[in-house]
């Protein structure tokens, strides 16, 4: 049984471990993205409540905002932590959906390109044809650029196997032949 003193000190070493964890980043993963072929995916938000607009942003996003403050704020969080972090992206490449497209400008770290391969399809074979598709769209890239990419679960799932909560990312590497490789996890920056 613990005495009253090794309480008090085990709640002080929680307690006192907590903030210092609270907010912290970890640059090394973002530091993968210095390899050759290696790019990173990010999930800012979900959809606002009642889903996203009709067309999917297909029409002018302009003066549209979809993105919750939470969303704005992750996006930015993302765009200080890649400023910050000194490494640079080539191209974002997003989804054509305006809260994806917002939170592209809102990162501010480089030209934003929209694709119809990052939307969310429609099921699960679509998904995965558009994973297949922005797949050649990298293997286009030179091997020294690096993308970033926004965009939906069922894409993100598609291309990586791997499932993002918002405010998440994976750094994947594309080898010259075989599949995406996850090398690395992106949790979400201090807001």
């Amino acid at each position: 049984m613990l005495k009253t003193a090794q309480v008090a000190l085990l709640v002080g070493l929680i307690v006192g471990a907590v903030p210092s964890m609270v907010g912290a980043f970890d640059y090394r993963a973002l530091h993968l993205l210095e390899d050759r072929n290696t790019h990173a995916i990010i999930r800012v938000s979900e959809p606002p409540e009642g889903g996203d607009p009709p067309e999917r942003g297909r029409a002018d996003c302009s003066s549209l905002s979809v993105l919750s403050r939470r969303g704005r704020n992750v996006a930015m969080a993302f765009g200080r932590t890649f400023q910050r972090s000194g490494i640079h992206i080539d191209t974002i490449l997003t989804s054509r959906v305006c809260r994806n497209i917002e939170a592209a400008r809102l990162l501010q770290i480089g030209s934003v390109t929209r694709t119809d391969l990052l939307d969310p399809a429609p099921d699960a074979a679509a998904a995965q044809r558009q994973a297949d598709d922005v797949l050649g769209l990298l293997d286009g890239l030179r091997s020294s650029e690096t993308a970033l990419l926004i965009t939906h679960p069922d894409i993100i799932e598609a291309l990586t196997g791997e499932t993002l909560a918002p405010g998440e990312g994976l750094i994947f590497r594309l080898p010259p032949l075989g599949e995406p490789e996850v090398s690395g996890r992106l949790d979400l920056p201090p807001l």
